[in-house]
């Protein structure tokens, strides 16, 4: 599992070493990392570092100097290397380093060589900055590694002020950024390499958490070798209507890949009609039920109920058994609407922006004394996912999957095991119905768990669920673009391999 903080937590974590002495070692490890991330970078993309044409952008401070400590190690590997400074100022024992090793400062008719760079470092704003990156435009067919952070985003929030560059890679120091994956940052961060400095015994709790392959097989329900189908766990389910019967089928498939052992569906009427016949022709498994008071261990409610009103007072109707009853809950799409604050039974809501926004503004996230018709709207959720979450888990009292290029997952609790980030499927994986499938994976999580006696917090059950839902992705977009219908095979292809 990996650890990820804010820019605030890391400065904070290097006073202790800063004020003992340790400021250049730390400087020469994060530029060593810096120039290795060049390197293979350049090897990535079958260009040879003897010869390469490598600037970079300089601000005044630390990261202009661990810039500049960088080129001075690529030009030991032959690499032609010059510098345009940003500031008045730079770092003198890393100017000092740069010459040394037979760096040129570009300035006036010089800076036409900027052109012709191979390889941007951008050194310009580090963790500690505000504001927006203004500096020179990156040459067309250049790669752009930022350093620490990519310039202009927010190390804390990721959040974007006017411009900031974007990196093909960005070489961290010390410890994951939040601003590295949350928001606009996560678009302007390339992959990211981290370089371990010697922080660890210094670094507080993270703010999220990654979720490695190592960590899924402990997060899934077990499979013991003398279970039943329903020790396996049994599945309600309260999903798709006749304007979206494929919610319903999706959902299906999501949950019985994940390892569910029975799914009862809560059919709209007593009699045969077109949503049931669907979703058992897709999973004759799948067991029809009528009266949502028969026994399961979790529920799922709310893909594709559309504006049914008789499907909607069916979800009334199990929200409020299952409140009564205390059983786990995952709450997706329309049953989002249906949703009340500070409930305490374990529920999972699954919005996307939008959603999201909506449920901020329904529990009154979108005014304040100050400016009473002020609004959240999805632009706000995208620029801050992670205070979205957040602010809707301590609203609602529930686990928060917000649903994006990046996923965060919230728990209404402080401390480990609540917050996680998943740094996005395949691209492939933004199709219709992906929602609804994610929805089902999560529920058979939280179905499997729901009456163990030591079971994973509800916000890593979640996590797990939405680290199955992208590893799938890729499993199936080998094959090419796929449609939602084809992620349950993925679903099962990841499983199998984790266990």
């Amino acid at each position: 599992m990996h650890q990820v903080y804010t820019g605030t937590q890391i400065r904070e974590a290097e006073q202790p070493l800063l004020a003992a002495g340790a400021g250049p070692q730390l400087m020469h490890q994060a530029a060593w990392g810096l120039a290795q991330g060049v390197i293979e970078l350049l090897h990535e993309h079958q260009l040879a570092v003897p010869g390469a044409r490598i600037t970079g952008l300089i601000g005044a401070g630390n990261n202009g100097g661990d810039g500049l400590w960088a080129l001075s190690f690529l030009a030991r590997r032959g690499a032609h290397i010059t510098a345009i400074c940003t500031a008045e100022r730079v770092h003198p024992e890393g100017a000092a380093a740069f010459r040394a090793a037979g760096g040129r400062f570009l300035s006036g008719p010089e800076t036409a060589d900027y052109a012709r760079a191979e390889v941007v470092i951008d050194a310009v704003l580090g963790t500690g900055a505000r504001g927006a990156w203004e500096g020179h435009p990156v040459p067309e067919g250049a790669l752009v590694v930022a350093c620490d952070i990519p310039s202009g985003v927010s190390a804390d929030t990721g959040q974007v002020s006017g411009q900031a560059i974007t990196a093909d890679l960005t070489v961290t120091f010390g410890g994951l950024k939040v601003g590295l994956f949350n928001g606009a940052g996560a678009a302007h961060s390339g992959n990211i390499k981290l370089v371990d400095i010697g922080l660890g015994p210094h670094l507080p709790a993270p703010e999220l958490q990654l979720l490695s392959p190592t960590d899924i097989p402990e997060l899934l329900p077990p499979a013991a070798p003398h279970a039943h189908k329903y020790t396996r766990g049994v599945l309600g389910v309260l999903a798709g209507s006749t304007k979206y019967p494929g919610a319903a089928s999706l959902v299906c498939a999501g949950a019985l890949a994940t390892g569910v052992g029975m799914i009862r569906f809560l059919t709209q009427t007593e009699h045969a009609e077109p949503l049931t016949t669907l979703v058992l022709g897709a999973h004759p498994e799948v067991v029809p039920a009528t009266d949502p008071t028969e026994r399961v261990q979790a529920w799922l409610v709310g893909s594709g109920l559309s504006d049914s009103d008789h499907r909607v007072e069916q979800a009334k109707q199990v929200l409020t058994l299952t409140q009564q009853q205390q059983l786990p809950a995952v709450i997706d799409a329309d049953g989002l609407k249906l949703i009340e604050p500070a409930t305490t039974q374990p529920r999972v809501l699954t919005p996307h922006a939008g959603e999201a926004a909506a449920l901020l503004n329904r529990l009154g996230a979108g005014s304040d004394d100050a400016t009473q018709n002020q609004r959240v709207d999805r632009a706000n959720v995208e620029a801050d996912p992670l205070a979205a979450a957040q602010k809707l888990a301590e609203l609602t009292g529930d686990v928060i999957v917000l649903k994006g290029p990046h996923t965060i997952i919230c728990g209404p609790d402080a401390g480990p095991g609540q917050r996680f980030i998943y740094p996005g499927g395949h691209p492939f994986l933004a199709t219709a119905g992906s929602g609804d499938t994610l929805a089902g994976i999560i529920a058979a999580v939280l179905t499997g768990w729901a009456e163990a006696d030591a079971a994973p917090p509800l916000a890593a059950q979640a996590a797990a669920g939405v680290w199955l839902h992208g590893a799938a992705s890729y499993a199936v977009a080998a094959g090419g673009p796929f449609g939602a219908s084809q992620l349950a095979a993925g679903v099962r292809t990841v499983v199998a391999e984790l266990l």
